[in-house]
């Protein structure tokens, strides 16, 4: 399986075990690495705070743009929702950059019946009265 980040709005619902990567500008009116680590540490807190999803990791600042990567554990939460608990009590500027979220991309080799069926507009008991007929007429060609 490739893993795979693809764009979503800010009103994108979340469920449970989704893994978001969310993009911010970071603006302030000092330039020093410790009042931004400071303000980071801050928003790391508050988000370990929230039960509804994990930070699982945070980008160093480069250009004043920082990535957080969350994992939703209670369902269902919007991207907005993460975004302002993010944003709020912030003595820097912030500004919402863009959100990502991962998919997997299964290849066609690892895709079950069940799942051509689901893409094909194919029942299970067509596939399965398909396979009866096939496993007969293999039975009847085999006695001639």
């Amino acid at each position: 399986m490739a893993e795979k980040w693809i764009n979503i709005h800010e009103n994108t619902d979340l469920h449970k075990g989704d893994i978001v990567k969310l993009d911010f500008l970071l603006m302030s009116l000092f330039d020093w690495d410790i009042w931004y680590g400071v303000q980071m540490a801050g928003i790391e807190d508050r988000i370990a705070a929230d039960r509804r999803f994990t930070l699982l990791s945070t980008s160093y600042p480069e250009s004043g743009l920082v990535t957080f990567k969350i994992r939703v554990d209670e369902n269902p939460i919007t991207v907005l929702a993460i975004i302002a608990i993010i944003v709020t009590g912030i003595s820097i500027f912030v500004v919402f950059k863009g959100a990502q979220q991962f998919v997997k991309e299964v290849s066609m080799s690892a895709v079950g019946i069940k799942d051509v069926a689901e893409q094909t507009g194919t029942t299970a008991l067509q596939i399965g009265f398909a396979v009866f007929l096939a496993v007969v007429g293999f039975v009847w060609l085999k006695s001639i």
